[in-house]
């Protein structure tokens, strides 16, 4: 190891040491939150999805942002369902009058989500 390596790792500095855990090893930033440095995704694939929703180190633990946006748009989809139901119980005259519309706009994200992604 040469003296500069020394010196890098000198630098660096760790708050802790790394934590292993089921899934992945965490290891403490300079801000005291652990960070993810490694998965095991050979368990996380054997385990399964749902075993390990709420284990710490998914996506679902990582930002409560997450979950409180799931909410939201649970609630959207559950208003728009009871407008739907309640509002407008005639289906045919939904298909006849909103369908078109919501066709074409399906139709023009389909075109613009290629390009978009051709982007990166």
């Amino acid at each position: 190891m040469s003296i500069k390596d020394e010196a890098d790792d000198a630098a660096i500095g760790r708050v802790a040491e790394p934590r292993k855990g089921m899934l992945h090893t965490t290891l403490a930033g300079v801000s005291g939150k652990p960070k993810i440095i490694h998965y095991n995704f050979k368990k996380l694939i054997n385990i399964g999805p749902f075993a390990t929703l709420l284990m710490t180190g998914t996506v679902f633990n990582l930002d409560r942002n997450l979950w409180i946006n799931m909410a939201k748009y649970m609630v959207l989809h559950a208003l728009a369902a009871l407008m739907l139901t309640f509002l407008n119980p005639d289906i045919e005259d939904f298909a006849a009058n909103s369908m078109p519309n919501i066709n074409r706009a399906t139709e023009n994200l389909q075109r613009f989500c290629p390009f978009l992604f051709g982007l990166f």
